[in-house]
């Protein structure tokens, strides 16, 4: 918004695609054609041919991956609650008073769909990443299939970042984009604890050998995507300079942009110091306003603003075409003219 750029939206909710890898481009905010669009970053299911019809080949790509247990049970709480999923209620009603336990230890009760592609804990971050999902059971255990799948993800991401090293994964963005610490500034929201409406969700998981195996052969696919990644992001980190220095300064800018955005009282902008790793800059009530906003609502002010944007490139071709046809008759008028001059 900032940089007024275009960004590749759903025509309605969230999402683009989240049962296969096609892009419907009757369900894509309607732009320039032939024109690619800045950004994209909201769920699909990732396939380079399919991105590259909307997103210049040269894009920096970059996603995120997250501990897999606590990726599949923030899953099970999101589509519990906020977005009702039938497979996950169904394995809600088995294992009623404690869903957490019950899924960590009978995961395939929460899984009852005809694809892979329709579960959202059952290795989901690999099929969001673009695993093959034929003969996905067997998959889980094929070495080979899944080496290959990570070295292809190697070659076609420029980076993978961990959500659970999240203000690292933000600095490390920071720098191999070179934005400034303005750009990753954040405000939490949409949380699990803001999310889960009973106290089911509040119990603890039982980790033990016995759970943690029988886990870990269900989600042996984004296990082995997480732990590969979570190797590169460490080595990447290391070689670093002054790596956490700036990690520590973000995180007390951070604390000062949460301070000032939570206090409702003051007016005025908050300026940050000029320092190593940033100019000085100043965040606004608006810039609060519009961290704070719920994934939903923030879409929709980027679509309105996607919608205008292309409305006014509208225009602008139609006046073009108007004068290039006015430009066209005028000079039809004259060579008319010429004509008739000649042949009297």
């Amino acid at each position: 918004m900032a940089r007024n750029l275009s960004v590749l939206l759903p025509t309605h909710l969230n999402v683009l695609s989240e049962t296969t890898s096609r892009i419907d481009p009757r369900k894509v905010i309607a732009h320039t054609k032939g024109q690619p669009f800045d950004m994209l970053c909201n769920h699909l299911i990732f396939d380079e041919n399919e991105i590259g019809k909307y997103v210049s080949k040269t894009a920096f790509r970059f996603a995120i991956v997250r501990d897999p247990m606590k990726q599949a049970l923030s899953a099970l709480t999101y589509y519990t609650n906020v977005y009702p999923s039938q497979e996950l209620l169904n394995g809600l009603r088995k294992h009623q008073p404690d869903p957490i336990n019950g899924f960590l230890q009978h995961p395939e009760d929460f899984a009852s769909v005809p694809s892979p592609a329709w579960s959202f804990v059952n290795n989901r971050m690999s099929i969001d990443l673009g695993f093959d999902l034929e003969n996905f059971k067997s998959s889980k255990k094929d070495t080979t299939k899944k080496k290959a799948f990570l070295k292809k993800l190697e070659k076609q991401f420029d980076v993978i970042l961990i959500s659970d090293y999240f203000d690292e994964s933000l600095v490390l963005l920071r720098r191999m984009l070179r934005w400034s610490l303005k750009d990753i500034i954040y405000l939490k929201v949409n949380t699990g604890k803001q999310i889960a409406k009973s106290s089911a969700w509040n119990k603890v998981p039982r980790i033990n050998k016995t759970t943690i195996d029988r886990f870990r052969q269900w989600a042996a696919i984004d296990y082995d995507l997480y732990e590969y990644f979570l190797q590169i992001f460490k080595t990447k980190l290391e070689n670093e300079f002054s790596f956490r220095d700036e990690v520590k300064t973000f995180r007390e800018i951070q604390q000062d942009v949460r301070d000032f955005c939570s206090n409702k009282t003051n007016i005025g902008d908050l300026r940050i110091q000029h320092n190593l790793w940033t100019k000085e800059f100043l965040v606004s009530k608006t810039d609060c306003k519009l961290m704070d906003l719920m994934e939903m609502d923030i879409i929709d002010v980027a679509r309105s603003l996607q919608i205008d944007r292309y409305r006014s490139q509208l225009k602008q071709q139609q006046q073009q075409r108007r004068q290039h046809h006015h430009h066209y008759h005028h000079h039809q008028k004259q060579q008319q003219y010429k004509n008739n001059e000649r042949s009297s």
